[in-house]
């Protein structure tokens, strides 16, 4: 790397270890990685690359979570001055705002846990209540019929 006048930051280094999920877990205790300058590389189940979360066995319910989360906290401050906005001015903050963190990686949403795949229906079932200003109470499917442009993203995946 020094030929390309390039410098690896060992302080941000780190290793995931990807197993097939049959397969023996390793004893990750007892692996140590050395670089070349005699400093040890974290091991660690997961790490960030270019915004999504991979793990260990290539699951990325780690990275789901973590955008539905972000999208919730988004959605919080959204829902919090509802009263003040229009519906077009609710349908164009979702469509910004919202949306992209549920659609980014939307390929990744294939094979995703019945839990982590209900938390992600939920939360888009909140937003199609919000668009609609629908109450609370009624039930999602209204909302998400009156939202002709708007794709649940655990259906995409799904539609070839």
């Amino acid at each position: 790397m020094s030929n390309n006048h390039l410098a690896l930051n060992l302080n941000k280094t780190k290793l995931v270890i990807f197993a097939p999920q049959m397969s023996t877990p390793l004893q990750k205790e007892n692996v140590t990685i050395q670089s070349l300058n005699g400093t040890a590389i974290d091991i660690v189940p997961s790490t960030k690359l270019l915004g999504v979360i991979i793990d260990e066995n290539f699951t990325f319910d780690l990275h789901i979570q973590s955008n539905v989360k972000k999208t919730h906290q988004k959605f919080g401050t959204l829902y919090r001055h509802k009263h003040l906005l229009c519906a077009s001015a609710r349908l164009s903050l979702t469509s910004s705002f919202l949306l992209p963190s549920l659609l980014y990686c939307v390929p990744l949403l294939t094979n995703i846990q019945s839990s982590i795949k209900s938390k992600l229906d939920s939360c888009y079932n909140k937003i199609a209540k919000f668009v609609t200003n629908a109450s609370y109470l009624s039930h999602h499917c209204l909302s998400l019929r009156n939202l002709n442009g708007l794709n649940s993203p655990t259906i995409l995946p799904l539609s070839n």
